[in-house]
């Protein structure tokens, strides 16, 4: 994995034993957790381009939990 941008890597913080919560170091904007093995979970709200190919969840917390009007599209990652 690799941040890119001008903002580059986000800040973290050690939440617990095995994930860690990325945030925006400058204003503290949630973007996510960062697991140790190896998931990464992005807060797609808050970012500009949502529908950018690269930012497809693989798949959903909480998805029972969600408004039922809210359609969550994932998609299966390629078989390597």
């Amino acid at each position: 994995m690799a941040w890119t941008g001008p903002g580059g890597a986000p800040a973290t913080y050690r939440s617990s034993d095995y994930s860690s919560r990325a945030f925006c170091g400058t204003c503290g904007s949630t973007l996510g957790a960062i697991d140790d093995a190896p998931v990464v979970a992005l807060m797609l709200g808050c970012f500009d381009k949502t529908n950018a190919a690269d930012l497809i969840p693989v798949s959903h917390s909480y998805r029972g939990g969600r408004p039922k009007w809210w359609h969550v599209e994932c998609v299966r990652p390629a078989a390597e």
